[in-house]
Formats: structure tokens, sequence, C-alpha cells
């Protein structure tokens, strides 16, 4: 092998090492999920249809993490009719049931909640309607 490729790719290794990203085999998500409430780290109305009505749309993940870094985390981004309307970090942490969570005010409109990497990459995806008045209108058209 050469030589210039060994150095290449020790240089490449401990970039990872120290990014400070999520390894991917370091966490296994178990479950990922919309709900109406959440309660002592337990989904409450698990569901992917809300109203106007509802205070707050939950969005929890279950995770089996072996091993994590300190610092590690993962994002939750909620995006509303093709808009971006918020990111919340969750940090994690080595457990077999690690639970993080986000929520957001419930809107009328068509939702989209991503987990990812702090980078950005998607690893978990979940659609969800919130009715409204007019969302009601339009779906009846």
């Amino acid at each position: 092998m050469n030589l210039a490729w060994v150095i290449v790719a020790a240089i490449f290794l401990t970039l990872i090492a120290s990014s400070g990203l999520a390894d991917p085999k370091s966490c296994v998500i178990r479950q990922f999920i919309t709900a109406k409430n959440l309660t002592s780290f337990k989904p409450r109305g698990i569901t992917t249809e809300f109203s106007e009505k509802d205070p707050w749309v939950f969005g929890l993940a279950r995770l089996d993490c072996l091993k994590t870094r300190q610092g590690e985390a993962f994002q939750f981004r909620w995006i509303r009719d093709d808009k971006e309307i918020l990111k919340s970090r969750a940090g994690i942490g080595s457990s077999r049931n690690w639970r993080i969570w986000s929520r957001v005010r419930a809107r009328p409109g068509r939702w989209k909640i991503q987990l990812t990497y702090m980078e950005g990459r998607v690893i978990a995806e979940r659609t969800f309607v919130v009715e409204g008045r007019n969302t009601r209108r339009k779906a009846n058209r």
C-alpha cells in the first residue's frame, strides 16, 4: 500500500473521531414518533393527525446507544409546508433506552419532523398533519 494513502487515511480517521458527530454505529433508532403529549418521557396520544386545538406536537426518539462521546448530539428539524420552522439540539448518552424529544406549537399545515446528525444528514423522518379551519376547507375542494 502506498504510504501517502496510509497517511491520508490516518488523517481522515482522526478528523472523524474528533468531529463530535454521532457515529452511525453507536446508536440505533428503536422508535421515532409524534404524540399529543409527553409525561415522564412516555408518549401520550401517539398519532400523525393533530388539530390546531392541540397545544403542542411532540417528537420523541428512543435510541439504543452502545457507546457515545462527550458532547455527541442529534438534531430535531421541524418543517411546515416545506419551510423550516425550528431546529433543536438533543444531547445523547450511553444507554440501551436513551430518549430524546422536542416539541413545537401545533399550527395548521403539512408537517415533517426529521432526526438528523448535527451536520444535517437525515436519519429518521415522520410526516404529520395539523388540521385547522382553512386546511379542512382546502382538503374538501
